[in-house]
């Protein structure tokens, strides 16, 4: 037979819990589980079933009821204090070593990148300023360190391979007609570019030049004299 709430009265409450004692005393002062809930903020199955749980332990009898096991305070864990980690954007970046190189051998591109990235931009700023993605980015660094160092970038020559291997599979009339629609686009480009470049850059390095058009010459002199020839009677050749 289920118990009223008045059967509870004189029953000893110490082994519950201080919220299960407030339940249950509001319980039998004749408050339903709504009432109750809105207290606790809680809702009323909750209410409910806390009722539930303290009429099992107040039926048991006192020798036969299992105290709730009181919760050992642990220590409070020690904080170990870990290195922080540097900022990426605050590091000097590792192309600070060419701050005093000479940049007239790169192309404007190239020198606009190391420039902004020895200042500490980012590839992400690098790109909107250039108007290119950030793998471009990275491509022009990796070209313009390979020139300042003055090693033979791979990936150079891999790439004018792959030209060459392309322009050979074209028609070469199709070949002369994209190669003259570049010319006029970039044409004042050029000019300027050349006429700068040979201001700063050919007159530092104007002996290594003609050496190897000397060297060129006479590894070849018979085929440039034989065009020479060609040229004087009005043959052109193909």
């Amino acid at each position: 037979m289920e118990k009223k709430n008045t059967d509870y009265i004189n029953c000893d409450l110490s082994d519950l819990t201080l919220r299960q004692q407030t339940i249950i005393r509001m319980w039998i002062d004749g408050k339903n589980y709504r009432e109750i809930s809105e207290v606790f903020g809680c809702s009323k199955q909750n209410i409910c079933a806390t009722i539930k749980r303290i009429q099992k332990i107040l039926d048991t009898p006192p020798d036969m009821r299992t105290k709730p096991a009181k919760k050992i305070a642990k220590p409070p864990k020690k904080r170990v204090k870990r290195a922080k980690k540097p900022d990426k954007h605050k590091l000097p970046p590792k192309d600070i070593k060419y701050k005093d190189y000479d940049f007239s051998i790169l192309s404007e591109k190239e020198r606009l990148s190391m420039e902004g990235h020895i200042s500490g931009m980012t590839y992400k700023q690098l790109a909107e300023k250039l108007g290119v993605t950030p793998s471009y980015v990275g491509r022009l660094l990796h070209d313009a360190r390979c020139k300042l160092d003055g090693i033979e970038n791979e990936a150079v020559i891999r790439r004018r391979e792959n030209m060459k291997r392309y322009c050979s599979t074209l028609d070469p009339e199709v070949l002369k007609e994209r190669q003259r629609k570049a010319y006029l686009k970039n044409r004042e480009h050029m000019l300027e570019y050349f006429k700068e470049y040979n201001k700063t850059h050919y007159p530092k390095n104007r002996e290594e030049y003609l050496e190897r058009q000397k060297a060129y010459y006479q590894k070849n002199r018979e085929k440039i004299l034989e065009k020479q020839r060609l040229r004087k009677k009005g043959i052109h050749d193909t």
